[in-house]
């Protein structure tokens, strides 16, 4: 059959090279909001017996007002270490395509593994960034932008509030925003630039120099990150802000069973064949899971 000559080829050691490197390369992408330094990456769970992963923070290096003491004093005051547990459990993820020998040849074999491949860390990171706008819109502190649209003023307010609800601005955040939310600040950027009033602001400048796509770019230490995931309530977007703590994410990999199983870092591909039809189905499969840690960012509430 004809999937079966472009199949047999990924035994070769020269073919899994590639579609390593592929998967590989695209998950260290450094504008790939799951490698962002603003999210907790939490052990490998492969080989742990377990399917979550936990994290014990302390305070103390939390900064916090010294007591006085008068000379001669006694220091009797005792600063007390609070600890908290976070934890972040693991699902299997998966997608898959069944490709007909008929359309195989027809498309003269165009369906190969790289392909495939390349489609499967694509979705990858599209799911990634589901989890996370999905668990950003659970953050208790919002900011409510009412039904006008957002300006630049309006998102400095929000990244304010999100600098309120921890000790250090400096922290690495990032901006989930919807893409309507992200072109309106776009275009207020770039209008904001024609005027004399703040055309020299590098706040301004840096929104303003945005190409668009997923990353638009850095703004207030906060890299601005646009996806059609993030939901709508009651006629608003859920666009969420957070720092580094807030959220976490674990992966296991996948261990190859079988022959037609292969792993290429945190994902795996197999190639099924009907036991009845002239069909193969290519499958991909992925371990992975998101959680909040702490109340570390908001929502902020934009109209549709």
């Amino acid at each position: 059959m004809a999937n079966e000559a472009v199949w047999s080829s990924l035994a070769s050691d020269i073919q899994r090279t590639i579609i390593s490197s592929l998967v590989l390369d695209a998950l260290s992408d450094p504008t790939f909001i799951g490698n962002h330094p603003a999210i907790i990456d939490m052990d490998d769970l492969t080989g742990s017996f377990s399917d979550t992963a936990k994290m014990r923070e302390d305070d103390v290096t939390t900064p916090r007002a010294m007591t006085s003491v008068s000379e001669g004093g006694s220091m009797t005051t005792n600063t007390a270490i609070g600890t908290e547990l976070y934890s972040a459990s693991i699902g299997q993820r998966y997608m898959q395509w069944n490709v007909s020998d008929l359309l195989n040849s027809l498309a003269n074999q165009q369906f190969s593994p790289e392909r495939f491949a390349a489609g499967l860390v694509r979705s990858l990171q599209y799911t990634w960034t589901g989890l996370l706008a999905a668990e950003g819109a659970t953050f208790t502190a919002y900011r409510d932008n009412g039904l006008g649209d957002p300006d630049l003023e309006d998102f400095f307010d929000a990244i304010g509030d999100s600098e309120d609800l921890y000790v250090d601005p400096s922290l690495p955040k990032i901006a989930l925003l919807h893409p309507n939310v992200g072109r309106a600040l776009i275009k207020d950027a770039l209008f904001a630039q024609q005027s004399n009033l703040s055309k020299d602001d590098p706040d301004v400048q840096a929104l303003a120099k945005s190409l668009g796509g997923s990353y638009l770019g850095r703004i207030r230490n906060t890299d601005i990150i646009a996806s059609f995931q993030v939901s709508t309530a009651s006629s608003q977007y859920q666009n969420s802000i957070f720092a580094r703590g807030a959220m976490l994410k674990v992966m296991a990999r996948n261990l190859p069973q079988t022959a037609d199983q292969y792993a290429f870092g945190p994902l795996m591909i197999e190639r099924l064949r009907s036991d009845t039809k002239p069909e193969t189905t290519i499958r991909g499969t992925a371990f992975m899971g998101v959680n909040k840690a702490q109340e570390g960012g908001l929502v902020w509430k934009t109209a549709v």
